[in-house]
């Protein structure tokens, strides 16, 4: 399984959707990290596999981040 499929499997474990830190921290048991996921985040969204669902949330940064689902 690619990094990019792992990614998108753990969002669609999450239908109310996850912010790309949340998804690195779930990922991070396995060794990933966020410069690994943020990436394929962004794949993701520009192949229209991840919809933004309109929420926001602070990340590890303080900043709000889009918080993302899966498209069913």
């Amino acid at each position: 399984m690619t990094l990019k499929e792992k990614v998108y499997w753990t969002f669609e474990c999450y239908p109310d959707g996850r912010t790309a830190d949340e998804i690195a921290i779930e990922l991070g048991k396995d060794g990933l990290g966020i410069l690994s996921v943020r990436p394929r985040v962004t794949e993701l969204v520009k192949t229209d596999m991840l919809v933004d669902t309109g929420k926001r949330r602070k990340n590890s940064s303080g900043r709000n981040a889009i918080v993302w689902r899966a498209r069913l």
